[in-house]
């Protein structure tokens, strides 16, 4: 019997998360999306996995939001990430700036 799966954050949730991560080590949402192994790449990929993941996705969702990549490939680069401080600050970043952005977006829709 498998659980079911979490649901996915909208793609344009996903969408901002890529160009967060991407925008933050010098890379762009596609190449982090890209079959690319430059350390610049692989690092906001990284990035922006444990993001996603810190959000609730599942390790498939979070596969899929990068490109197809396996589920062992996100546990990879979420224990890789554990190594790496600067990493962890730019994923730290990264999610100040999406809450930052949701809760502007509730404050003006409750505004409007």
């Amino acid at each position: 019997h498998r659980e079911p799966r979490k649901p996915a954050a909208p793609p344009s949730v996903i969408d901002r998360v890529l160009a967060l991560a991407a925008a933050a080590l010098g890379s762009t949402s596609r190449l982090v999306r890209s079959p690319s192994r430059l350390s610049r790449h692989v690092a906001a990929r990284w990035v922006a996995l444990s993001v996603l993941r810190g959000m609730g996705l599942s390790l498939p969702a979070c596969g899929r939001a990068v490109g197809l990549r396996d589920h062992t490939t996100v546990l990879h680069a979420l224990r890789a990430i554990k190594e790496r401080p600067d990493l962890q600050a730019a994923a730290a970043r990264v999610t100040e700036q999406m809450l930052s952005e949701s809760s502007t977006t509730v404050a003006a829709q409750e505004a409007a």
